[in-house]
């Protein structure tokens, strides 16, 4: 909030954007880290590896 408040203009600081968030009741949303829910071996090759499971 602070860095687009400084693009438009305002000289503005971390504490008073706080301040202003707590007047106005919003709340600071942290983004997701990306989760890597599949692991590969790229070890391997994958024609070899289907040839031998078939």
């Amino acid at each position: 909030m602070v860095k687009r408040l400084r693009k438009k203009g305002y000289q503005v600081g971390r504490y008073l954007v706080r301040k202003i968030m707590r007047r106005t009741r919003l709340k600071v949303t942290q983004r997701q880290a990306y989760k890597v829910t599949t692991k590969r071996k790229h070890s391997e090759n994958t024609a070899i590896a289907l040839q031998i499971t078939c």
